[in-house]
C-alpha cells in the first residue's frame, strides 16, 4: 500500500496521512490480493484478513472479537500478512490501462504484449469488465500495426536499396512507388482482413457462449479478451516460423482470457473461441480445392479445345496454299514435288503444325525435312540444291509411281489429284479433292488425324471437319470420283511415306462403316472455304 501522489509505504500509520507528502488516505482506497493483508485493530491489533472484493474486509464494520469495540476498516492499521512482501500485497495490475500514469507507452505496450504471450487469463483478471472496449480496440490495432510493419520490413529494406540504385539514374523514386505501392496495398488489405477476422471470431464466441451456458458479461467483455490476447500475434514476427505459430499461439491464449473473463468451463471457452477460424479456414481450404480442380478441368477442357482449333485453323493455310500451287501453272500437275521445282512451295509446306504431328518444334522439323525424301533426295537438300537438280529427283519420282496409284503421301500431307487433269473446266469446278492435310504417324485417331482432317479442293475452296466424319466424307468423295473414272482413294492413314496407295478395295477406304451418319456440328465440318 502506497501513497498515489508520492508512492510512500503507507503500512502501521495510524493518522491516516502519508508523512512524506501530508496527503490524506483510508484502506478502502486501495485493492489488495484476497488475505495478503492484516487489518489490525487499532485498540487491541487484533488481526482480520480481507476476503471480500478487492481483497477488503466484509463485513466492513463490525465489533472485534478480542476487545469487542466497534471498528471500520477505514480505522484499522494495516500490515502485509505474515510471509508476504510489499508488492504482493498489490492485486494483478494491467500494464495497458497504466501506460502514461505508472508506465509509459512502450513499457505498457510491451509489459501488456508479454501477459498476452505467458499469462492471458492473469491479463484479464487485471483488466477490469468496466473498462469498456476503446483500450482493448486501441492496443489491438497498436499490436497489429507493428506486426504489418516488423513483417515487412525486409521488403522496406528492399527498396531503399531501390532508391538508392534510382539515385544514380535507374529508377528513381518513381521506381520505388511502383514497387512499394503493392507492398502497401498489401500490408493494409492483410490488417484489414485479420482485424475482420478478429471481430467475426468474438461474436462467434460469445454467441456459442450465450446458447451454451450463458456468460458473466457482456460482449464487450469477450471483445476485451480477443483483442488483449492479440498480443501473443507478435510471434508472427519470427522469420520463416512466425507464420505458421504466430495465429496458433494467439487462439490459446484467446481461449485462455475469454475462459478467465467471462467465467466460463475451459471446454466451451475453446468452442467459443475456435468455431469460428476453424470454420474459415475449412471453407477456405474447400474453396481453394474447389478453385485448383476447376481450373485443372476448365484447362483441360481450353487445351482439348484449343487443339482442335489449332489443328483445323492452324493446318488449313497450309493446305490451301499448296492447293493453290498446284491449281496454277500452265500444264497440269504430275507429281506435288514439281511445286519444289518451280519455287511455288516450299519444304517446310509439306510438314504439318498441327499437335498430333510428332517433331513438331523447330528442331524436329529439320530432322522430319531430313528424313522425308523425294525422288531419293531429302527435303531439306531442295533448298540448296539447283533446279536441275531438283528437277531430276523429282522425275525420278514420277518414274517410280506404280501405275493405277491414287494417293501419295509427302510429310504431312496426302495428295490425290493423280489421273486428273487439273487444266479440266469440269474438274475445276467440282469438289475432288486434290490434296489432304493428314499427320503421318499420328499420335491418336482411328482415322489417321488428331483432331481434324483438312482437305483443298479442283475448285479452290479448303475446308475442314472433325476426325470423326471421315467416314461419311471419304464415302461422298469416293462417289465422286467414280463419276470422273478415278478409283476410289482410301483413309489418308493408310497412304505412308514413299508407298504410293492403290484403289481403296471399297468406298469406304478400308474403314469400318459408321453405325449411323455422323451429325453436322460447330467443327468446322461443311463450310468451303473456312473451318
Amino acid at each position: 500500500m502506497r501513497c498515489k501522489t508520492c508512492d510512500y509505504p503507507l503500512w502501521q500509520i495510524r493518522d491516516r496521512k502519508c508523512p512524506e507528502c501530508g496527503s490524506a488516505f483510508v484502506p478502502s482506497d486501495f485493492e489488495f490480493t484476497l488475505n495478503s493483508v492484516r487489518f489490525c485493530c487499532p485498540h487491541c491489533e487484533q488481526a482480520y484478513y480481507g476476503t471480500g472484493e478487492k481483497g477488503h474486509l466484509s463485513p466492513r464494520s463490525f465489533a472485534c472479537v478480542k476487545c469487542a469495540n466497534l471498528i471500520d476498516m477505514d480505522q484499522m492499521v494495516l500490515l502485509p500478512a505474515e510471509g508476504v512482501k510489499d508488492e504482493q500485497t498489490e492485486p494483478a495490475r494491467q500494464p495497458w490501462l497504466e501506460r502514461g500514469k505508472r508506465r509509459k507507452f512502450i513499457g505498457a505496450w510491451f509489459a501488456t504484449v508479454g501477459h498476452a504471450l505467458v499469462k492471458p487469463g492473469r491479463l484479464m483478471a487485471a483488466t477490469p469488465p468496466s473498462q469498456g472496449a476503446a483500450d482493448a480496440t486501441w492496443f489491438m490495432v497498436f499490436t497489429q500495426l507493428v506486426i504489418a510493419i516488423v513483417a515487412f520490413a525486409p521488403m522496406l529494406v528492399l527498396m531503399g536499396v531501390i532508391s538508392v540504385a534510382g539515385a544514380s539514374g535507374r529508377g528513381g523514386m518513381g521506381g520505388t512507388m511502383m514497387v512499394a505501392g503493392p507492398f502497401g496495398i498489401m500490408a493494409i488489405g492483410l490488417l484489414a482482413v485479420w482485424l475482420l477476422g478478429m471481430l467475426m471470431t468474438c461474436l462467434c464466441a460469445h454467441g456459442i457462449l450465450r446458447v451454451t451456458g450463458g456468460c458473466a458479461f457482456g460482449i464487450g467483455r469477450t471483445w476485451q479478451a480477443i483483442c488483449y490476447s492479440s498480443g501473443a500475434n507478435v510471434t508472427t514476427c519470427v522469420p520463416c516460423l512466425g507464420f505458421y505459430v504466430g495465429w496458433i499461439w494467439w487462439l490459446v491464449s484467446a481461449c485462455v482470457a475469454v475462459k478467465e473473463a467471462q467465467k466460463v468451463h475451459g471446454g466451451r471457452a475453446t468452442l467459443a473461441v475456435l468455431t469460428f477460424p476453424v470454420v474459415g479456414i475449412a471453407t477456405f481450404v474447400g474453396l481453394y480445392a474447389w478453385f485448383v480442380v476447376a481450373m485443372v478441368g476448365a484447362s483441360g477442357a481450353l487445351s482439348a479445345a484449343n487443339s482442335s482449333v489449332y489443328t483445323l485453323g492452324v493446318d488449313e493455310p497450309r493446305i490451301s496454299s499448296i492447293g493453290a500451287a498446284m491449281l496454277t501453272g500452265s500444264a497440269s500437275l504430275r507429281h506435288a514435288g514439281e511445286l519444289l521445282v518451280d519455287d511455288r512451295v516450299q519444304p517446310n509446306d509439306f510438314v504439318g503444325i498441327a499437335p498430333s504431328a510428332p517433331y513438331s518444334t523447330s528442331s524436329g522439323r529439320g530432322a522430319r525435312l531430313d528424313a522425308i525424301k523425294v525422288g531419293g533426295n531429302a527435303l531439306s537438300r531442295f533448298e540448296m540444291d539447283d533446279r536441275d537438280t531438283k528437277s531430276r529427283a523429282v522425275e525420278r519420282e514420277i518414274a517410280g509411281m506404280p501405275k493405277g496409284a491414287v494417293a501419295y503421301r509427302i510429310g504431312d500431307t496426302v495428295f490425290t489429284h493423280l489421273g486428273m487433269d487439273l487444266r479440266d473446266p469440269k474438274i475445276q469446278n467440282s469438289t475432288l479433292w486434290i490434296v489432304i492435310g493428314s499427320a503421318e504417324n499420328p499420335r491418336a485417331g482411328r482415322y489417321g488425324g488428331a483432331t481434324g482432317i483438312t482437305v483443298s479442293c479442283a475448285n479452290g475452296t479448303t475446308r475442314s471437319f472433325a476426325e470423326r466424319r471421315l467416314p461419311g466424307e471419304l464415302t461422298t468423295q469416293n462417289r465422286l470420283r467414280k463419276q470422273f473414272g478415278l478409283g476410289p482413294i482410301p483413309a489418308p492413314k493408310f497412304v505412308n511415306q514413299g508407298v504410293p496407295a492403290q484403289p481403296a478395295a471399297d468406298d469406304w477406304g478400308g474403314l469400318d462403316p459408321p453405325t449411323h451418319p455422323a451429325p453436322d456440328d460447330a467443327d468446322g465440318g461443311g463450310t468451303p472455304g473456312g473451318p
